[in-house]
């Protein structure tokens, strides 16, 4: 599937829905103004049942701004790489138990989450590899909660916080400044 060089906008639930697939391309859109009923995502990865499949999907090259959840990935999903893409006003949903990464990307004025939902961390469901790596983060928060394996490296993050609530979590090479003097703290860890 490949959904390439689209625009997409004032939709009334999603922008691009992919339920089941296997060999994913999303690239060189320009998705907004996604809203009305939940989740109100510009791209969400989202598999109803077990028995549908979401493997080696790329989003890239897109510009993903002023929706409610600009790209949500859920559990499903496997083998995910965003990267390059221009993505502001959003919130960025990682909950996916395979491996995804999240690369090269510019993320202002936003939130960047990557965790697994509690009642899913308690029936023993984890992400089995993150890698958030050479991301400019402006004016962005990036949560990490109940993630046991994640790796958070050389980005550059200014006026920004991360927050992370997991284990085994690498933080190296980030370049972390804040200007913002209501930012109390730039490295928070539970």
């Amino acid at each position: 599937i490949r959904i390439k060089n689209t625009t997409i906008h004032d939709c009334r639930r999603n922008g691009i829905s992919i339920i089941s697939a296997i060999g994913v391309e999303i690239s060189e859109n320009e998705i907004y103004h996604i809203n009305g009923t939940a989740p109100q995502s510009a791209i969400i990865l989202e598999s109803w049942d077990s028995k549908q499949i979401i493997d080696e999907v790329n989003i890239c090259n897109n510009k993903i701004y002023q929706n409610g959840i600009g790209i949500d990935i859920q559990t499903q999903a496997q083998n995910v790489n965003i990267y390059e893409n221009d993505c502001s006003n959003n919130i960025l949903v990682l909950n996916s138990y395979g491996i995804c990464k999240i690369y090269d990307n510019e993320i202002n004025d936003a939130e960047l989450q990557v965790s697994v939902e509690k009642e899913a961390y308690e029936q023993g469901r984890r992400i089995n590899k993150a890698i958030v790596e050479n991301n400019k983060l402006a004016n962005t928060s990036l949560y990490i909660l109940n993630v046991e394996n994640i790796a958070i490296i050389n980005n550059e993050i200014l006026n920004s916080n991360i927050s992370i609530y997991s284990s085994n979590c690498l933080v190296d090479k980030n370049k972390l400044e804040n200007k913002n003097e209501m930012l109390y703290w730039g490295l928070r860890y539970y």
